[in-house]
């Protein structure tokens, strides 16, 4: 058993020593500086995707915060034709109350958002720190 362990151990040796006779360093080095660089570049156009998101993510808060002020405008541009006389009350009521109840769906996307933007920023700053 000794035996072949020993030769084992010899083929293996061997076989380390052909290998090493191959290499050639500055070969070795050029991959490394390929490989280094394919991976900068993965990082770089993932940092870039991340930035994109969080770009659209935060116009889209935008759009959603106007449409919140908007829905909030007509609910009160309803209840003040309805004062006026110029619709029942009971209408302007039901309409304003749907207005207010898209607003709040708004206000609650933006907070969604918000969130997300926050969570992308620090993905950013991960990246860019690493």
């Amino acid at each position: 058993m000794n035996l072949l362990f020993r030769v084992f151990k010899f083929m293996q040796s061997e076989a380390h020593s052909l290998l090493s006779k191959f290499e050639d360093p500055v070969k070795l080095i050029e991959q490394g500086i390929r490989d280094l660089k394919k991976d900068f570049d993965d990082s770089m156009r993932s940092v870039a995707q991340v930035k994109a998101i969080s770009i659209a993510a935060k116009r889209e808060m935008e759009a959603n915060k106007q449409v919140a002020s908007d829905y909030e405008q007509k609910a009160m541009a309803l209840l003040k034709k309805a004062k006026d006389g110029l619709l029942e009350q009971q209408e302007a009521d039901r309409l304003a109350s749907a207005a207010l109840e898209k607003r709040k769906q708004a206000l609650i996307d933006v907070q969604r958002l918000n969130q997300d933007i926050k969570g992308y920023d620090a993905s950013l700053a991960q990246m860019r720190s690493e």
